[in-house]
């Protein structure tokens, strides 16, 4: 039961990201965390978790701006329903 769930929401996700709608949605998301991600580890609050220090030590600006460009020039094809795949 759950499984049949979680795959009908992967077909329903992957149905809106194909539609022009959601091919908007991900590019503004995109872009959003291309130029949101540097500004959100210098929120004063942010820097006050030990965590959130560390990843930005490591680059965590670096790899938001990576998840924004993968999301926004992401191309989505409808698979079959018993297929899920991220990339």
């Amino acid at each position: 039961m759950v499984t049949e769930r979680v795959m009908q929401a992967a077909d329903t996700l992957r149905s809106y990201a194909v539609s022009p709608s959601g091919r908007r949605m991900r590019r503004t998301v995109g872009t959003v965390l291309i130029l949101g991600s540097p500004l959100f580890f210098r929120l004063p609050g942010m820097r006050r978790y030990p965590l959130l220090r560390f990843i930005e030590l490591i680059g965590g600006a670096a790899i938001l701006v990576a998840l924004g460009e993968r999301l926004r020039d992401w191309e989505p094809r409808r698979q079959s329903g018993s297929e899920i795949t991220t990339w």
